[in-house]
């Protein structure tokens, strides 16, 4: 079975992507919304026949990864962190 990212943030956390997310307008707008697509998002990888895994996201990380490839903070950079904070998890 495939493993799948899909990041996660606490409340906090959460706060710290609204404010410095390049694309903050096209986030959901409240963590309690955003907590209802993320569950979404795990139904969807599981129906696939796929193994979500839960990736905890430090937004200060993130936004000095994105520093350090010269990316912006947008979904793309995000999916790709937390893709390779999975693959670090794993010992890949």
């Amino acid at each position: 079975m495939v493993s799948i990212g899909i990041a996660s943030y606490t409340k906090e956390q959460w706060q710290l992507l609204k404010k410095y997310a390049a694309d903050k307008s096209e986030l959901d707008p409240t963590y309690k919304q955003w907590g209802r697509t993320r569950d979404r998002a795990i139904a969807a990888v599981r129906s696939a026949g796929h193994e979500p895994v839960l990736v905890p996201i430090d937004v200060a990380e993130l936004e000095a990864w994105c520093h350090t490839k010269n990316k912006t903070n947008t979904g793309s950079s995000r999916a790709e962190f937390c893709s390779q904070k999975l693959r670090e998890r794993d010992g890949q």
